[in-house]
C-alpha cells in the first residue's frame, strides 16, 4: 500500500538528491513526520467512523420501515468497509514510521547536527547541484541550465561571504 524499504532507499533517498547521510537523515525525519501526522488524523477519522457504526446499528434496530432499514444496513456495511480500510492504512503507516526510524538510526553517524537541519544543507545542496551540473548536455533546456548554475553560483557566494555562518560567527563578523 505504501513504499517498501527498497523504494525508500532508492527512490526517496536517492544519492543524487540526498548525497550525504545528514541529508538522508533529515529527509527521513520529514517522511516519518508526514506519516505520523497522517496516522494521527486517521485515528480521529477511525474513531468518528466507529461512533457512526454504533449509531447506524442502533438506528437499524429501531427502524420500522423495511426500505429505510435496508438503506441503513447498506450505510453500515459501507462504514464497516471503511473501518477495515482504515485499519489496513494504519498498519502500513505504522510500518513506514518504524522503517523511517530505522533509517534515521542507520544514517546517524554522529558526524552532523541533529538539532538544526540548516547546518548540513549548504554541503548537501552543493553536492546535489554538482550532480545536476554534471548531467547538463547540449539538449538540456536553457532554463534548467540557468537554474542549476545560478543556484551553484549563489550557494558558493553565500558560503564565501559567510551568510550561512552559525549565529555566533555572524555576530563576530559584524563587529
Amino acid at each position: 500500500m505504501f513504499r517498501t524499504e527498497t523504494e525508500m532507499r532508492f527512490s526517496v533517498l536517492s544519492d543524487n538528491k540526498y548525497p550525504t547521510k545528514a541529508a538522508k537523515y533529515w529527509q527521513s525525519v520529514r517522511e516519518q513526520n508526514t506519516h505520523f501526522e497522517n496516522l494521527v488524523h486517521l485515528s480521529f477519522d477511525a474513531r468518528k467512523n466507529e461512533v457512526e457504526i454504533k449509531k447506524l446499528q442502533r438506528d437499524i434496530k429501531k427502524e420500522k420501515d423495511p426500505l429505510e432499514s435496508e438503506l441503513k444496513q447498506i450505510e453500515l456495511e459501507e462504514k464497516l468497509y471503511g473501518k477495515a480500510s482504515m485499519e489496513l492504512v494504519a498498519k502500513h503507516r505504522m510500518r513506514e514510521v518504524a522503517t523511517w526510524s530505522k533509517l534515521k538510526k542507520e544514517f546517524d553517524d554522529n558526524n552532523f547536527d541533529k538539532a538544526d537541519v540548516n547546518t548540513h544543507q549548504a554541503n548537501s545542496y552543493m553536492l546535489r547541484l554538482q550532480h545536476q551540473k554534471n548531467t547538463i548536455t547540449p539538449g538540456t533546456s536553457q532554463p534548467e541550465v540557468f537554474n542549476v548554475l545560478g543556484q551553484i553560483d549563489t550557494l558558493e557566494r553565500v558560503i564565501r561571504e559567510k551568510e550561512l555562518a552559525p549565529p555566533k560567527e555572524k555576530k563576530k563578523l559584524k563587529k
